[in-house]
């Protein structure tokens, strides 16, 4: 069997030398442990750690390979360099949400129960404050206008009796205002609400609300929009390249027991305008 042996390292002359060859020992096993846990993060580590750019990979890899490369002098005598690494504190701590733009502002001030000096006897004045901050939910709710449109007639009664006109209404002699009825469409197509479930939110609420009644207010809404849905119609059709798709949803219909239908929605899109409809 041949055996290869290593060449013993010089023995040290002073106890600064003895310091300074233990200083770099401790400082390559620093710098092996973290070559060890960045090659278990690339191949161990979370699948979103290992997608990255192939510039990145490329660089990875020359950075490991310098990294890993034997040293042309003795451990004893090279000088070891720790690669740079990016704060992991700063660069994976999540960014501090903005403030919310609130609409109003309540500044509650609680003033100490007791404000006279226990020494002398005299009224203690304000230094500082400190303040703190807090949200509250405050549920929806529903606001029920009662109009009232007097009438007049002369004494006489030889005049005409008089009364002012009605205000125009999104739903002829329906109940929802144009603000209730944008909600319920607004819920349902980008907030995925369904009626139904619209409609539990509204008896919570102390409203009672026929499903049938949501969706003729959303019927209603529908025709309101036509002139803006023919309008971009229009400007769809005047231009060079139109896109058509058709997609399958599975939606839920009444007359189909135990079981969701398959419905289909038609988009067109103009990727030269930026308008789809």
């Amino acid at each position: 069997m041949h055996t290869t042996t290593r060449a013993k390292p010089p023995k040290p002359a002073s106890l600064e030398e003895a310091y300074r060859v233990i200083t770099q020992l401790f400082e390559r096993v620093q710098l092996a442990e973290w070559q060890i846990a960045q090659l278990k993060k690339q191949y161990f580590g979370p699948s979103a750690d290992k997608v990255a750019t192939a510039q990145e990979n490329l660089s990875t890899e020359q950075g490991l390979l310098d990294v890993l490369a034997e040293p042309s002098t003795p451990p004893a005598t090279a000088d070891v360099v720790l690669p740079e690494t990016p704060a992991k504190s700063a660069s994976k701590r999540p960014a501090r949400h903005p403030q919310p733009n609130v609409v109003e502002t309540v500044v509650e001030r609680i003033e100490p129960a007791d404000k006279v000096c226990e020494h002398c006897g005299k009224t203690k004045h304000e230094i500082g404050c400190e303040k703190s901050e807090r949200y509250e939910f405050v549920p929806a709710k529903l606001v029920r206008h009662e109009i009232v449109r007097p009438q007049y007639a002369c004494p006489c009664g030889e005049g005409k009796v008089v009364i002012a006109s009605a205000p125009a209404v999104l739903i002829d002699k329906g109940l929802a205002d144009a603000s209730l009825v944008s909600q319920v469409a607004l819920a349902k197509y980008v907030d995925h609400v369904p009626l139904f479930r619209q409609q539990q939110q509204f008896q919570r609420l102390g409203f009672n609300v026929a499903r049938t009644t949501l969706c003729g207010w959303v019927e209603k809404a529908a025709e309101w929009l036509q002139p803006i849905v023919r309008e971009m119609k229009r400007e769809l059709l005047a231009t060079d390249y139109l896109q058509v798709d058709e997609t399958p949803v599975r939606v839920l219909d009444p007359e189909v027991q135990g079981k969701s239908a398959k419905g289909h929605l038609w988009v067109a899109g103009s990727a030269w305008r930026g308008c789809d409809i």
